[in-house]
């Protein structure tokens, strides 16, 4: 079920049978799903932009429950879900991944931080704490993020009107330094 979703995600199909079916499976069987498992499902529902009100409150529900047991690049995914389905009721999901993602920030790629400031911002969620741990990570990893990431980054402190100097600073020559060899579109 998992691979399927992630398979219908990552090639953008929209099959409302086959979405169908996989949002009742999971509704009955969703404490079955691991991290890795409720992640995956999570991302391929979202990028077809499909799932049923039933699925993504049994998703959030799930999500509360898993935080703590899952890696710190699953709790990033799941943000990104989460901020894509835009889902009204998301805020506690949120405030899950966000506790549980400030325990794993050692384990947070550049994709990670740029999708956890995204989906924060999308969802207006201004988590101060959070938002100070992603400049941090920004800042002492910035040789290893590409310039989209930055820009994603920025834009997200942005959206949620923190205004970070030190961050905006040390993404401001990376971002020059990379932009000759970057591919605009999307940025």
């Amino acid at each position: 079920v998992v691979d399927v979703a992630w398979s219908l995600g990552k090639l953008n199909l929209k099959d409302p049978k086959l979405v169908s079916s996989i949002t009742d499976y999971f509704v009955l069987k969703h404490t079955k799903f691991g991290g890795q498992a409720l992640s995956s499902l999570a991302w391929g529902m979202a990028k077809t932009r499909m799932g049923e009100e039933k699925f993504i409150e049994a998703m959030m529900i799930e999500i509360q429950s898993k935080a703590p047991r899952m890696k710190a690049r699953e709790l990033a995914m799941t943000a990104w879900a989460l901020a894509t389905w835009r889902h009204p009721d998301s805020q506690a999901a949120m405030r899950s991944i966000a506790g549980e993602t400030l325990k794993k920030f050692k384990d947070l790629e550049p994709q990670g931080v740029a999708n956890l400031a995204w989906a924060f911002a999308t969802l207006r969620e201004k988590d101060p704490a959070l938002f100070a741990k992603l400049a941090e990570r920004t800042v002492s990893r910035i040789d290893r993020f590409q310039a989209q990431e930055l820009v994603h980054v920025v834009v997200a402190f942005a959206k949620i009107g923190i205004h970070d100097a030190f961050l905006l600073d040390a993404i401001r020559p990376a971002v020059i330094q990379q932009l000759p060899n970057t591919n605009l579109t999307g940025l």
